[in-house]
C-alpha cells in the first residue's frame, strides 16, 4: 500500500512539473539555412519552423528563392550551412516528405495508375495489390477514378495537378511540399484545387506551399513567408500579413500581385 502510494505522489509530482503534458517539437524546424551556387548566396539564413497540421505558404518574387527552399528541405539538395529538424531529430534524406514540382515531372510513357503506384512497388517493395489498392483510392480521392487507364497528355491541367498530388501521397508523407502548383491555370481550375487541398488540410496534413498567386495563398496558409533575395522579410499569420504588412517591401509585393486575390 505504501508503495502505490508513493507511486501515486510521484506522478502527481511529475504530472506538476510538466503540467500534464509532454511538449512535443515542431514537425520541422530550420535554423541558419543558407545555400550557395558558386559562390553566389541563394539562400541567406532561413529559420523557421512548421508544426502538425499547419500550412505555411511562402511567396516573393521569382528567383527569391523559393524552389531552392522547398529542394533543400526534401534533401534534393544540400543546404551550405545551417541545419533542419524533422520530428526533432536530424533531417535525414529518409524523411517522411513528399514533394509536387512546378513541372509536375509525370511519367508520359506510364498511365495515371502507373504513375502513382510505381514508387510504391519499386521503391517501397509494396505488394503490387497493395500499391493498386492505394493507387485506386487516392483517384477516388481526387475525383481521378475514370483516368487511370489514361496518359497525362490526355488529361487538363488540373487533372495532372490531382495526379501530380496523389502521386506525392502516395507513401503518406507526414509533410507535402508544393511547388508553384497553380502556376499554369485558370481562375476556375484554381479554385477547384484549392477545395483539393483544403480537402489535405482537414485530414491533418502539414504542407509548405509556394505560390505567386496571392489569393491561393491567402485562403489557404495558416502562416506566410514573403522571402526575397534569398531572406526572409516579414513573417506572419496569413490574414495579418495580407492586411497589414509590417515591412514595406512587403506591402508592396502585395499591392502589385491584388491581381491574384480570389
Amino acid at each position: 500500500m505504501k508503495k502505490k502510494k508513493n507511486q501515486a505522489k510521484l506522478s502527481v509530482s511529475l504530472l506538476g512539473k510538466t503540467n500534464g503534458k509532454r511538449e512535443e517539437p515542431p514537425l520541422l524546424e530550420i535554423k541558419d539555412l543558407s545555400k550557395d551556387y558558386s559562390d553566389k548566396p541563394v539562400l541567406k539564413d532561413i529559420s523557421f519552423t512548421l508544426n502538425d497540421n499547419e500550412i505555411l505558404g511562402v511567396i516573393g518574387p521569382s528567383g527569391a528563392g523559393k524552389s531552392t527552399l522547398l529542394r533543400c528541405i526534401s534533401r534534393l539538395e544540400d543546404s551550405t550551412k545551417g541545419n533542419m529538424f524533422f520530428e526533432g531529430g536530424e533531417h535525414g534524406a529518409n524523411s517522411d516528405i513528399g514533394i509536387v514540382f512546378q513541372d509536375l515531372q509525370l511519367w508520359p510513357h506510364r498511365t495515371v495508375l502507373q504513375n502513382i503506384i510505381d514508387t510504391l512497388i519499386h521503391v517501397k517493395r509494396y505488394k503490387k495489390e497493395k500499391a493498386i489498392d492505394i493507387g485506386k483510392g487516392l483517384l477516388r480521392q481526387f475525383d481521378l477514378q475514370d483516368k487511370e487507364n489514361e496518359y497525362p497528355k490526355d488529361l487538363s491541367g488540373g487533372e495532372k495537378q490531382r495526379v501530380a498530388i496523389a502521386r506525392a501521397l502516395a507513401t503518406n508523407p507526414k509533410l507535402l511540399l508544393l511547388d508553384e502548383i497553380t502556376s499554369s491555370l485558370d481562375p476556375e481550375l484554381i479554385h477547384e484545387l484549392l477545395y483539393y487541398i483544403r480537402s489535405l488540410s482537414k485530414q491533418g496534413k502539414s504542407m509548405v506551399v509556394v505560390s505567386h498567386h496571392m489569393g491561393f495563398i491567402r485562403q489557404l496558409a495558416d502562416r506566410v513567408i514573403f522571402l526575397e533575395n534569398g531572406a526572409i522579410i516579414e513573417e506572419n499569420n496569413a490574414e495579418e500579413l495580407f492586411r497589414n504588412p509590417k515591412n514595406e517591401r512587403t506591402k508592396k509585393f502585395i499591392e502589385k500581385n491584388l491581381v491574384g486575390m480570389l
